[in-house]
């Protein structure tokens, strides 16, 4: 078996036992015997236990879509642009695994702040980083105004899915909003934030 193949095996198996039960009861050991490893090899190909922890947070992160965008097009129109992110953060968000995962997170934090916070903040900072620089990109090619990128990725998020995203780690049901509900966010931000110029 390759190095490839077991990392994403040890990744399969620590995101499985992480989200059943917790970071503190989610022992190396389960996690190499579910992945058929041994604990060596998981020290040797990710680390101990935060690392695998974190490396755990970035995979939910990068399969999600939510920690890269594609720069925006100067010949695709802003709303669709906006539409096309808005839909990535939707079912990213709220995804069964990323609400099952963000509500461990937030059982966590209280008992592991030293290890849970740092892990929280990277998965913030990589999704507003590139949430921001579509922003920022648009900025640049002068088809939106607005006073920074942060604060408009930060709006962004939090009228695409902010509320829902909470709701649903705190147990309630939270659909993914339907292509009509994104399109009335999306618009409501163009009008009513984003100075739009087409």
């Amino acid at each position: 078996m390759d190095a490839v193949v077991q990392r994403d095996r040890i990744l399969s198996a620590a995101t499985t036992i992480f989200i059943a039960k917790g970071f503190a009861d989610g022992s190396v050991s389960a996690i190499g015997k579910v992945a058929g490893v041994t604990k060596r090899t998981i020290y040797e190909l990710i680390g101990d236990k935060e690392a695998v922890f974190q490396a755990v947070c970035d995979a939910i992160c990068a399969r999600t879509g939510l920690s890269h965008f594609r720069p925006p097009s100067p010949a695709m129109p802003v709303r669709e642009i906006l539409l096309d992110m808005a839909r990535t953060i939707a079912h990213a968000a709220l995804a069964p695994e990323s609400v099952a995962f963000n509500r461990m997170l937030a059982a966590e934090l209280l008992r592991f702040p030293n290890i849970v916070l740092p892990v929280m903040e990277k998965s913030r900072r990589d999704i507003h980083g590139a949430t921001a620089s579509v922003f920022a990109d648009l900025m640049a090619q002068q088809r939106i105004m607005c006073s920074t990128a942060s604060i408009a990725a930060d709006t962004f998020y939090d009228t695409i899915v902010g509320a829902k995203a909470l709701r649903a780690v705190l147990g309630f049901s939270e659909p993914v909003p339907d292509a009509a509900e994104l399109e009335r966010r999306v618009d409501m931000i163009l009008r009513g934030f984003l100075n739009h110029r087409g």
